[in-house]
């Protein structure tokens, strides 16, 4: 695929991999060691000693954690790349992708619709 001519993904199997993963939304939040956690909506924040005890993932039920990488890299604009940014994004994806589906599938409609009243205005 190139911006000059698209192909079209297969948002059958994606929308298949939204459906298939945690339910969202999913949120983020920060823990007390420089890591941030992704859980779905609903899901106990971490309770435990540490973060990856038995205890913490039972209660937890975290579906992802982002490290803080206290600014070791460098992102292009010459500014720390963060684990809270890095968590956010992710957090915010799968909502994202259900709603750029969604958005894919109307503009869609639309253009059929628009073929279709071209076909009859030039018969």
């Amino acid at each position: 695929m190139t911006a000059d001519n698209p192909s079209r993904p297969d948002l059958a199997a994606i929308l298949a991999r939204c459906q298939r993963a945690t339910q969202g939304p999913w949120t983020c939040s920060d823990t007390n060691y420089d890591e941030y956690n992704i859980r779905s909506a609903g899901t106990p924040k971490v309770i435990g000693p540490k973060p990856f005890s038995p205890e913490a993932i039972e209660l937890g039920g975290c579906i992802a954690t982002v490290w803080d990488n206290d600014g070791w890299s460098k992102n292009e604009r010459g500014g720390r790349t963060g684990g809270r940014e890095d968590a956010n994004f992710i957090a915010h994806a799968r909502n994202d992708v259900l709603d750029l589906i969604a958005w894919i599938y109307a503009l869609e409609a639309r253009m059929l619709e628009l073929e279709q009243e071209k076909a009859r205005d030039t018969v």
